[in-house]
């Protein structure tokens, strides 16, 4: 078993428990453990190319869309989160 420190832990623990509050009444039902690799893939996937420049930080609403679509949010759930998003402060 990996050795996790307990603040870790507890963090880990939050977020899965989001993404099953999340997941409720979902099309596709997902574990939380899955859609939390899902998430955290796609996130630094993301984030390394913005930082090595390969691509602009402007791209992260449908960043973000991706993410939401993969753990299984419709189209309607995907525009109203991003809606309620605040503005990037990240130009470069």
């Amino acid at each position: 078993m990996v050795n996790i420190n307990p603040i870790r832990r507890a963090e880990i623990g939050r977020e899965k428990r989001d993404l099953s509050q999340l997941s409720e009444g979902l099309q596709v039902s997902m574990p939380p453990e899955l859609s939390l690799e899902i998430v955290v893939g796609i996130l630094l996937q993301l984030t390394g190319a913005c930082a090595e420049g390969r691509l602009p930080w402007h791209y992260r609403n449908p960043a973000i869309g991706a993410i939401l679509r993969a753990i299984g949010l419709n189209t309607e759930q995907v525009k109203a989160t991003l809606a309620i998003l605040p503005p990037s402060t990240k130009t470069a």
